[in-house]
């Protein structure tokens, strides 16, 4: 297992490729959706075998939902699905390092509100 600092890395790597993946769908870039995705991809398996931790649980299944919508350019559905990844990731990891388990006790308010 990999320090928590490394973890706090990979998560937040994990992080930035969701809102590229985002940010590309916003343009309407299926290469740079695709090419984020697999970053995601690698990202999420290196979390996996670092940090031991199973946190990501429905990863696979959201991403491939991700990728029939790129495969079909549904941009909205795109920016919606990696939204809600990005907020199920934040909200797991917040909850497991929660006293008491809410998440909500470690989400800042302004963070909370931009996932929506």
């Amino acid at each position: 297992m990999s320090s928590p600092k490394s973890c706090g890395f990979l998560t937040s790597e994990i992080i930035f490729e969701i809102e590229r993946v985002r940010e590309s769908a916003g343009k309407q870039d299926a290469s740079g959706v695709d090419n984020h995705l697999s970053l995601l991809e690698n990202e999420l398996e290196q979390f996996a075998l670092h940090c031991g931790s199973p946190e990501f649980v429905g990863e696979h299944e959201t991403l491939k939902k991700v990728r029939e919508h790129l495969k079909n350019k549904q941009w909205d559905d795109i920016k919606r699905e990696s939204k809600n990844f990005e907020k199920e990731i934040i909200t797991s990891l917040a909850t497991a390092h929660a006293e008491g388990g809410d998440h909500l006790d470690v989400i800042p308010a302004r963070m909370w509100d931009s996932l929506g």
